[in-house]
C-alpha cells in the first residue's frame, strides 16, 4: 500500500471521525467525490466570505459506507462537515442510472442504444457490504498515515 501523509487539517477531522470511518482521500478516478473533496472547501469559503457570522469549517469526506452526513463542533470550538463516501456512491449511481435510462433526455444522444438496469437496490433493504461492491470502484490501494 502507498502511504498518504495527511495535512494537520486531515488530521484533525480524521481524528474528529475517526470513530465512523474517519477520513477518506478519493482516488482521482472517483470523479464526485474527488470534485466534491476539492470544491467543498471553496464552497465554505465562499459562503465565509458573503457571510461573517459563518464559522470557520473542515470540511471532508467520511471513509463510511452509509448515506448519511455529519456535522460536529469540538469542545475548543473547531466546526467539522463530513459526507459519507456512501451518500456520494449513492447519489452518483443514481444520477447515472436517470441518465443512462432511455426514456430520460430523448432529444440527445441516441435512446435505443441506452439499457436501463432491471435491478434496483434499495439502500435500506441490502447490507452495506453488498452495495459498496455495487457502486464502488476497486479496493483502494493506500494507507493513511498520521
Amino acid at each position: 500500500m502507498d502511504p498518504i501523509n495527511l495535512t494537520d487539517e486531515q488530521k484533525e477531522f480524521n481524528k474528529v471521525f475517526e470513530s465512523i470511518g474517519g477520513i477518506l482521500i478519493p482516488p482521482d478516478d472517483n470523479l464526485t467525490a474527488y470534485v466534491l473533496n476539492d470544491q467543498g472547501p471553496k464552497i465554505i469559503d465562499w459562503v465565509r466570505r458573503h457571510n461573517l457570522e459563518y464559522p470557520e469549517c473542515n470540511f471532508g469526506i467520511i471513509n463510511n459506507n452509509t448515506v448519511d452526513a455529519k456535522a460536529r463542533i469540538t469542545k475548543d470550538g473547531k466546526y467539522f462537515i463530513g459526507i459519507n463516501s456512501g451518500a456520494i456512491n449513492c447519489i452518483t449511481d443514481l444520477f447515472n442510472r436517470l441518465l443512462a435510462h432511455p426514456d430520460v433526455l430523448v432529444k440527445y444522444g441516441n435512446p435505443a442504444l441506452e439499457n436501463p438496469t432491471t435491478e434496483i437496490l434499495d439502500i435500506d433493504l441490502i447490507p452495506a457490504d453488498i452495495y459498496i461492491q455495487y457502486v464502488s470502484p476497486p479496493n483502494l490501494n493506500y494507507q493513511i498515515v498520521l
